[in-house]
């Protein structure tokens, strides 16, 4: 079935749902199941109690259904890259309360609350209570468990322990988890905290080498990677077209793209995501600016990678990197580009799991920085959630927290920490990948 344009007003869809036929809202729950984006941010408008009046009779009657759920656990999903959290615990909420809503919804809903800000997760907390109550898939109880332990519930986590090996949940898992690894709670990880200050630290550092769930990426495959980057990395940081097109740059600057394109086709064509592709072979007069901006942080992660290799030093933790640099010491473009890729080999001094935890740790203060903003003792805070120890590597500490541009982040110009949060994003994004904690290159959202 077609989806109806008038239903992406919401009043329209008011009128339809709430006043006519069980025909028409059958009519209308179909056209939000197949709907365009348009319907998604109509869905997302809706008061409450009509989205609720939705999923409902969507499920009673039987029709739909399925699909709108679904496409509305996506809608959450979606939200949440967004970084827009009170639609995604609304939703959320939502689809978790409507009965016969299928397992995977609920996985999806978990998903998102185990990453809503922290904020939110203390009415996350009861959502997931209430999905391990109803629960019989045993993966539930693993995703719930990640609410409970980041939340600090400790009689959450252990029902989730208990209710999971009853419905024969694979619980053992949880154990070698890198991520509740590094956010065990009390109650679930006694052990754990019992160990001595260096024990905790080396028990985590040994999850996250055990627990890599796929192979790490070669050094072929890193050096590929960090030539792409760069290269889109140098496209935006280009001028804007205007400039371009006024002192007559364009066509020159059009001409070295499409070669940079090409020789990466040839010779690094194993990596890199449609969308990126798309975004480096596109025209440059069609450059979009906030993409730009977005894209240009892209230098960050292959600095990292750079580093891995051991063709450029270690980025500093608040200093820019130059495309072009680096673009010329990974010979992007050239014979001598060929031959390191043919070469390719590791930085033996390049240690990838201490520094995925160091990236987590600078990612982490600079998005709770956002979230929470104020001062904060990373040490005692660490303590008091049962944590190990933060490791922020060449990171100046001052008063227990993280030093922004000569200054505690809670008293940094805004920008500054936004700015460091963008860099460390990056950072961390290859950090994961270097230690196969993500099979494939994340270019999208990257938990903390």
């Amino acid at each position: 079935m077609d989806a109806d344009p008038a239903w992406a007003n919401e009043g329209a869809l008011r009128a339809a749902f709430f006043t006519e036929s069980d025909e028409r809202r059958r009519a209308v729950i179909g056209g939000f199941a197949v709907g365009d984006a348009a319907h998604r941010s109509t869905l997302l408008r809706l008061e409450k109690a009509e989205r609720m009046a939705l999923f409902s009779f969507g499920t009673r009657a039987n029709w739909g259904a399925h699909g709108l759920v679904i496409r509305a656990a996506r809608l959450a999903l979606e939200a949440a890259r967004r970084g827009d959290g009170a639609a995604v615990l609304s939703l959320a909420e939502d689809l978790m309360a409507v009965r016969g809503v299928a397992p995977e919804v609920h996985m999806s809903c978990l998903e998102v609350l185990w990453r809503a800000p922290a904020p939110r997760l203390m009415a996350a907390r009861s959502i997931a209570a209430a999905a391990v109550a109803g629960a019989r898939e045993p993966a539930i109880f693993h995703e719930a468990l990640r609410v409970a332990v980041k939340v600090g519930d400790d009689a959450l986590a252990e029902t989730c322990l208990r209710h999971g090996a009853r419905y024969g949940a694979d619980l053992s898992r949880v154990r070698t988890d890198p991520e509740l690894a590094l956010l065990a709670s009390r109650a679930a990880f006694g052990q754990v905290l019992a160990m001595s200050e260096d024990e905790r630290r080396a028990a985590n550092l040994q999850r996250l080498a055990d627990a890599v769930p796929a192979p790490r990426p070669t050094a072929r495959a890193v050096l590929e990677r960090a030539l792409l980057l760069s290269a889109i990395a140098w496209r935006a940081s280009l001028p804007n077209t205007q400039p371009l097109v006024v002192g007559g740059y364009l066509p020159k600057a059009e001409r070295r793209k499409q070669s940079l394109c090409e020789w990466l086709r040839r010779h690094a064509r194993e990596q890199g995501t449609p969308a990126e592709w798309a975004y480096l072979e596109a025209p440059l007069e069609t450059s979009q600016s906030s993409e730009d901006v977005d894209r240009s942080w892209s230098i960050e992660a292959a600095a990292v990678l750079a580093w891995a290799l051991g063709r450029r030093r270690a980025p500093p933790l608040e200093g820019k990197v130059e495309p072009e640099e680096l673009m010329q010491s990974l010979g992007l473009g050239t014979k001598a580009g060929v031959a390191l890729l043919e070469h390719a080999s590791w930085n033996e001094r390049f240690d990838a799991i201490a520094f995925a935890r160091q990236a987590l740790a600078v990612h982490w203060r600079t998005v709770e920085a956002r979230v929470r903003p104020g001062p904060l003792d990373v040490s005692t805070f660490a303590a008091r959630q049962g944590l190990a120890p933060f490791d922020f590597g060449r990171a100046r500490i001052e008063a227990g927290d993280l030093v922004v541009a000569g200054k505690p982040i809670a008293a940094a110009k805004a920008g500054k920490v936004d700015r460091l949060e963008s860099l460390a994003l990056e950072r961390h994004r290859a950090a994961r990948w270097l230690c196969g904690l993500d099979a494939e290159w994340n270019d999208g959202l990257v938990v903390t």
